[in-house]
């Protein structure tokens, strides 16, 4: 898997110390208040394990995301399909026909 580097930020894949703190930032009503809502421990690992296989899968997904020396998990950045019609878009822009959609947005 690609590791991304900048002079202060690494986007990497995801590891099991990552599982906590993304568990902590899920049942954040404040962190989660623009998605459908927070995530039990459980939950929240199952999704990280799926965001996991979908960037081992495809190439691309969510990245894990570090501050090297500081923090070694603030969140995670990335691109994904969702595979759910979202309000803002439009007819002309519909999800293809079949597509299953990513894994890791079934989540939330």
């Amino acid at each position: 898997m690609l590791t991304l580097k900048t002079g202060r930020l690494v986007l990497r894949s995801w590891c099991d110390a990552d599982l906590a703190p993304f568990a902590d930032l899920n049942a954040d009503p404040s962190v989660m208040a623009h998605f459908p809502g927070t995530l039990c421990c459980d939950v929240s690992n199952a999704l990280a394990r799926a965001i996991q296989g979908d960037l081992a899968d495809y190439g691309f997904g969510l990245w894990a995301a570090e501050v090297p020396g500081i923090a070694p998990f603030i969140g995670f950045v990335g691109i994904c399909e969702p595979d759910f019609e979202p309000p803002f878009r439009g007819d002309a822009r519909s999800s293809r026909a079949g597509h299953r959609g990513s894994v890791h947005t079934r989540g939330w």
